[in-house]
């Protein structure tokens, strides 16, 4: 890739813009939200300090660039020569204080002319730094198109990440999606709100610098409900691998068809691994302060009125999770 090169001068990968759709929020009435009240969902937070935008159309904008390092890491000494990542949480990001950002408030940037918060530092599978980021305005989308409504013995359930209109069309990914037990092709639009994080063009482009979850172990594997959310089972469409354990999922025998609710041996279950832009998991953003991997605040968390994640309910195949505000 040729982004090998490149990325040396910018300290670090973005992660897939993690996207928490937000907005609408309308439904389908055969792909419905899981909804649940966010804990803690009318706690206020500070407003937090601006960071300008990171890419000016050619490159990155070292000064804002570097300001970001700074809020991330939490020392106003850090540069793009000295910067030398760890696994830093959201939970720790908030409560850094330098410069202008006090205690208590989350890291926001603009990028591609969106409004993002930082909500985890890492490494991927070669040891690059990768920031995840998670959209702060809003958007709206169905998660299907009203057509598909596979159950856990079909190819593609109704609340399968991989196959649904939601990750194909409203996020500009392209690909396929189920509907009415067929698969619809679709071509990204270059017209799109997020063609520039999701199309990569000649030359170097934003693009280039996004991170897919193939590249990250933590969603290849080992995300589970019932570790980092107060469920009993574990949800589908968490990790990408097709060696996720039946342990812990949710199985049951009916008139004689048995139905697991792990989707990881479905063809499509981790179309999303290669995607530029995602939706989060329920492990990932976890179900109330403290929890999950990311461990955002409660404000970060359902800043939004509604938000989608791509975790499928555990105990049917028609609903994935939303927050509500």
């Amino acid at each position: 890739m040729k982004v090998k090169n490149i990325i040396t001068k910018t300290a670090l990968f973005l992660l897939c813009a993690a996207f928490g759709l937000t907005g609408l929020g309308f439904f389908c009435p055969n792909s419905v939200s899981y909804a649940q009240e966010a804990q803690g969902a009318q706690e206020a937070e500070a407003a937090s300090p601006e960071i300008g935008e990171l890419w000016n159309g050619e490159t990155f904008d070292g000064q804002n660039l570097e300001m970001l390092l700074k809020y991330i890491t939490g020392s106003a000494a850090t540069t793009l020569s000295n910067f030398s990542g760890t696994t830093t949480t959201a939970e720790s990001m908030n409560a850094f204080e330098v410069l202008e950002k006090k205690a208590g408030q989350s890291v926001v940037v603009t990028l591609g002319g969106v409004k993002w918060t930082a909500v985890y530092l890492s490494k991927d599978k070669t040891g690059k730094d990768i920031l995840t980021l998670w959209l702060e305005e809003t958007s709206s989308s169905t998660w299907s198109d009203g057509q598909n409504d596979g159950t856990a013995v079909d190819e593609d359930p109704a609340n399968m990440y991989g196959s649904c209109y939601l990750r194909a069309v409203a996020l500009n990914n392209g690909g396929e999606y189920a509907s009415n037990g067929e698969l619809v092709a679709v071509e990204q639009d270059e017209e799109h709100l997020f063609a520039p994080f999701t199309i990569d063009k000649e030359g170097i482009d934003l693009s280039d610098f996004i991170v897919t979850p193939e590249a990250v172990s933590w969603q290849e594997n080992g995300q589970k409900t019932t570790e980092n959310t107060v469920w009993s089972h574990n949800g589908s469409n968490e990790n990408w691998s097709d060696k996720v354990s039946n342990v812990g999922f949710y199985q049951t025998n009916e008139n004689g068809v048995q139905y697991n609710y792990n989707y990881c041996k479905k063809e499509r279950n981790g179309a999303w691994k290669n995607d530029k832009l995602w939706l989060p998991s329920l492990s990932e953003v976890g179900y109330e302060e403290g929890m999950g991997i990311w461990k955002v605040s409660n404000q970060q968390r359902v800043a939004k009125d509604f938000t989608w994640l791509r975790t499928a309910a555990w105990q049917n195949s028609q609903q994935a999770v939303t927050f509500y505000n």
